[in-house]
């Protein structure tokens, strides 16, 4: 594709995605954009709840990125909405033209293998280490290794919204506190706080495919003690007030679910909240500031935000 053409219009949708019978698990979104439209296109997939974005060369001017999308009853809605916020791009000065996104199925074999072809062991904050159940590194004394297959499930602690929560946690968590991690995914945040000295996480997802991997990272770590992995809602299985709150989700989701975290924080308690492109970072502070949140910290890496906030004193 030559520069001066821009890219093709959005909905170049691949015919095998058409036909994806019930073998396939995921679906491997390619978006082809203008480099302006970066940065936006990736918050784009996030806020699609696709398992993470990896940025690959495309033609001169233009930028490829690809993310996963497991295919289930909500992914139509998900990809409806993906399709109206890329074609709007253009009226936002970015690129003359809308992206396009082509949709192909991945069947689970495949899905496994893209992960172990590009999953290995790295490091995240001062002593984290996050560790591919296939691998068996030797690390550096005083790591604390978090052991982890994603299977089907997000995080994978190659995300950069993931990894700030990590760093986050590293500052944040003292031990013997009492954790809630939403939108657990794999359970690598919740792993992560056991290791850290939690007395007890209790980690919850909407997926029962996350959960169920989730639990097989958390027995991979032996942390079964520790950790209680639930199937459910945002903080809505979260019935005791906690020390510390991990919500690695969307803008969206974290703006929903701001109302409900005051309530369920104990007084000194704090949420880390991350997955915030950064053009929605107001608005998130802002919704969290109306429910009662005084913002903390916020941090920063590449395009993605997190905020660190507590209960405002009464009358504040």
């Amino acid at each position: 594709m030559e520069k001066d053409e821009g890219p093709p219009p959005v909905d170049a949708t691949a015919a095998g995605a058409a036909a994806a019978g019930t073998a396939a698990r995921y679906l491997a979104l390619t978006v082809t954009a203008p480099t302006e439209a970066k940065e936006a296109v990736a918050a784009l997939l996030h806020d699609a709840e696709t398992g993470g974005v990896v940025e690959e060369e495309g033609p001169p001017g233009l930028v490829r990125l690809r993310a996963y999308l497991r295919e289930d009853v909500a992914a139509d809605g998900r990809l409806d909405d993906l399709r109206r916020r890329l074609a709007a791009l253009p009226s936002f000065g970015l690129g003359t033209a809308p992206p396009t996104l082509i949709i192909e199925a991945i069947a689970d074999e495949a899905w496994t293998a893209v992960w172990k072809t590009h999953f290995r062991t790295f490091r995240v904050g001062r002593r984290l280490w996050v560790v591919p159940t296939w691998e068996q590194p030797d690390l550096e004394p005083g790591a604390t290794p978090i052991r982890l297959d994603p299977g089907m499930a997000f995080g994978s602690g190659l995300h950069p919204s993931t990894q700030l929560c990590l760093r986050l946690l590293e500052d944040y968590l003292k031990p013997g506190q009492e954790i809630a991690d939403i939108g657990t995914g794999s359970g690598i945040l919740a792993i992560a706080a056991a290791k850290l000295g939690a007395a007890r996480v209790v980690a919850v997802d909407h997926d029962p495919v996350a959960v169920e991997a989730a639990r097989a990272n958390v027995a991979q770590n032996q942390m079964a003690e520790r950790v209680d992995v639930v199937l459910g809602h945002l903080l809505e299985p979260v019935t005791a007030p906690m020390d510390l709150i991990l919500a690695n989700l969307t803008a969206n989701l974290l703006m929903e679910l701001a109302p409900a975290i005051a309530p369920r924080l104990r007084p000194g308690g704090a949420v880390i909240a991350s997955g915030i492109a950064e053009p929605r970072v107001a608005e998130v502070r802002d919704v969290f500031g109306r429910a009662g949140l005084t913002i903390a910290e916020e941090a920063a890496a590449e395009e993605w935000r997190a905020l660190v906030a507590g209960r405002a004193p009464r009358g504040g």
